[in-house]
């Protein structure tokens, strides 16, 4: 549920082990500003918008139940650590172990306006040995986990679910965001490597670190493709319609080679003809932007810790990463970084972007099934407990 687009996949998993789109649709976002909702009813009509026009594409299946994605700076993550002695020492670890040291990473209190989305096991240890993913079956006497546990304002969250709820619907799970951005787009060697993710989005860029095969960190930044578009709309003194027209047919990420007297034309407010403006200008006040917004990223990961140990680079996505040139500008921005722009490849998608959000979140739900990690009994879905190892088996 973004601020421009509403995103809604029917998928499911295949007999290979990778997910089967059945249906994908792409439809205009209502009632949604930073990952918040600013009216449940607008952001409720589009959200039933897009599902009807998915059970049209996909013959008439009934949507009921639904993953929804969830970010802005009202959501939260953190690393948190969780610890069981395993008794009668050095015998065999259960998926029950599992559970309970998880869930003992999980005990700690939250402030009454928070409500808990998503805890991620990142890593486990068993007596001297780190970094294990899979610790069923080992052997020893204390086991442990560092778990990536998600949190959210109780407003914001209960806001994104009505959006759902009042049109009869049923939500299934919430998928932080950043997390299903990075998963749609990352792959295997860049996850094991560590890599940044950033996904740009209307009016907010969300952020995942991955490291050591997991999720390490994420965060929003609230400026995205429409930041862009405003500021280019109030110093040219155009209508946003304009400014948008301008910043996709002339804009660039970059305005250091284009020619000082090449000239395109505007239309601006109060104004009966178009006239001429240069070029360069356009690009300099969406290149002034977008290396703020690479500032902050640089900001963010720094305070994260990360910063140093992301040699699988920075994969850029989103309907603002097509913007050309915007590759060189994050790489040079933040200390010559690869840089690649990427996409999930979805047949019949070709000229849509800003799919890794909803594109990840069915991977995330559809193939994190099998992880060793178990699933709490409880039919809640803030209680479910998924790593996410193993969705890349078919990723390159």
């Amino acid at each position: 549920m973004g601020t421009t687009h509403v995103v809604a996949v029917m998928a499911s998993l295949g007999e290979t082990g990778k997910i089967d789109i059945h249906g994908l649709v792409t439809t205009t976002g209502r009632g949604m500003q930073k990952g918040a909702v600013k009216s449940v009813e607008d952001a409720a009509r589009a959200v039933d918008t897009a599902l009807r026009h998915l059970s049209q594409e996909t013959n008439g299946k009934d949507v009921t139940n639904v993953v929804l994605t969830v970010s802005g700076t009202a959501v939260e993550g953190s690393n948190v650590q969780g610890f069981k002695p395993i008794i009668p020492g050095n015998r065999s670890i259960t998926n029950q172990d599992v559970m309970e040291v998880v869930n003992h990473s999980k005990s700690g209190l939250f402030p009454p306006d928070r409500v808990q989305i998503q805890t991620i096991p990142r890593e486990f240890g068993v007596d001297d040995k780190r970094n294990i993913h899979h610790p069923v079956g080992m052997t020893g006497s204390k086991l442990e986990v560092i778990s990536y546990i998600v949190t959210g304002k109780t407003k914001h969250v209960e806001d994104i679910q009505r959006a759902v709820t009042l049109n009869g619907r049923n939500v299934q799970e919430l998928v932080y965001a950043p997390l299903a951005s990075g998963i749609g787009v990352i792959n295997q060697k860049e996850l094991k490597s560590g890599a940044l993710v950033i996904d740009i989005g209307g009016s907010k860029t969300d952020i995942a670190i991955f490291a050591n095969g997991s999720i390490g960190q994420g965060m929003c930044i609230p400026i995205g493709g429409n930041t862009v578009t405003n500021d280019l709309s109030q110093l040219l003194n155009t209508s946003p319609e304009e400014a948008e027209r301008l910043k996709i047919q002339f804009g660039k990420a970059s305005s250091k080679d284009i020619p000082e007297r090449e000239a395109i034309e505007i239309r601006q407010l109060g104004q009966a003809q178009p006239r001429p403006m240069q070029r360069r200008v356009l690009c300099e006040i969406i290149e002034s932007r977008l290396r703020e917004l690479a500032g902050y990223v640089q900001k963010g990961v720094e305070k994260s810790g990360y910063w140093g140990a992301l040699p699988g680079g920075i994969i850029l996505t989103g309907g603002t990463a097509q913007t050309p040139l915007i590759a060189e500008l994050f790489s040079e921005a933040l200390a010559g970084m690869p840089v690649r722009i990427a996409e999930p490849t979805v047949k019949g998608s070709r000229e849509l972007f800003g799919l890794a959000n909803a594109i990840g979140a069915a991977q995330f739900v559809l193939q994190s099934q099998g992880d060793l990690t178990p699933i709490s009994a409880s039919d809640k879905w803030q209680d479910r407990v998924k790593g996410i190892w193993g969705l890349f088996g078919g990723k390159s």
